[in-house]
């Protein structure tokens, strides 16, 4: 559920895209994840007939079902972060999905030092992308592997939004956009 409220935003002061734009934008995501994630990954994995075992072994209902549950646990994270640092705690987190673009939202509704957005909006990036990319790297499991890469690109709009933050010190109060991807310089 968003904000009621609609805020005047200061247009100097907002840093936000559309989703459609934001899921335009984190295609480009791909070619880095390419380079830094699956291209290593080959090179220690080697693509050879175990690979392509591997992808053939991958369960279709499991990964789904994972995939699904991925998307919850994505959103969670962000909530779970977002509201330790919030003033009001829990109670200023919201989720949703925006049905236009088929995107799942957490919104916090109170503002909070940059650094502390930063990290709300980095943690699933983290957990459900880069850490089984890891553990995958070392133990050579295709599904992990497949499962790190949609979860690494999912975050996509996450990185969209960090890159917009990238000029803002660590100490500036930001507040979440209610309707748009990114946020805005608290006043």
């Amino acid at each position: 559920m968003q904000e009621k409220e609609n805020p005047v935003i200061p247009a100097d002061k907002e840093y936000t895209m559309s989703a459609e734009k934001a899921n335009l934008y984190a295609i480009f995501f791909f070619i880095p994840v390419a380079i830094f994630m699956i291209i290593p990954y080959l090179l220690v994995h080697k693509f050879d007939k175990s690979l392509i075992t591997g992808f053939k072994g991958i369960n279709i209902l499991w990964f789904v079902i994972a995939m699904l549950v991925g998307i919850v646990v994505h959103e969670g994270i962000h909530g779970l972060f977002l509201g330790y640092f919030a003033p009001s705690r829990y109670k200023s987190i919201s989720f949703g999905v925006h049905w236009k673009m088929l995107t799942p939202y957490c919104h916090c509704n109170e503002a909070m030092q940059a650094r502390h957005y930063r990290i709300g909006l980095m943690m699933p990036l983290v957990l459900l992308g880069l850490l089984p990319f890891v553990v995958a790297m070392f133990i050579g499991h295709t599904g992990l592997f497949l499962f790190s890469i949609i979860f690494t690109l999912a975050a996509g709009g996450d990185m969209l939004i960090y890159w917009l933050m990238r000029k803002i010190e660590s100490t500036t109060i930001v507040k979440d956009h209610p309707h748009k991807i990114g946020f805005y310089i608290a006043e």
